[in-house]
């Protein structure tokens, strides 16, 4: 899958859920921007074992992979966000 294809996806995704509202605008491949304000979705498409990766974890099979980081202003809203995702 595409990095533009996966963000499209996670785009639509946060768009169309009431419960990732907080999210909307705010999600970001690779990094956040320098003072992008919480809450914020990160995200990473994984597809070769080589790319650098936030949290470098076994990389099954040769399919592309997402690893997915929510930023918030505390644990619960965090917690609430990923579960959501």
């Amino acid at each position: 899958m595409s990095p533009t294809l996966a963000a499209a996806w996670l785009v639509a995704k946060v768009s169309n859920s009431p419960a990732l509202a907080g999210l909307a605008g705010r999600v970001y491949p690779d990094a956040a921007p320098e003072g992008a304000p919480n809450p914020c979705l990160i995200y990473q498409l994984l597809d070769h074992e080589e790319d650098e990766q936030l949290d470098a974890g076994e990389i099954r099979d040769s399919s592309p992979g997402f690893q997915l980081r929510i930023y918030a202003a505390t644990r619960m809203e965090e917690n609430a966000l990923r579960e959501a995702a």
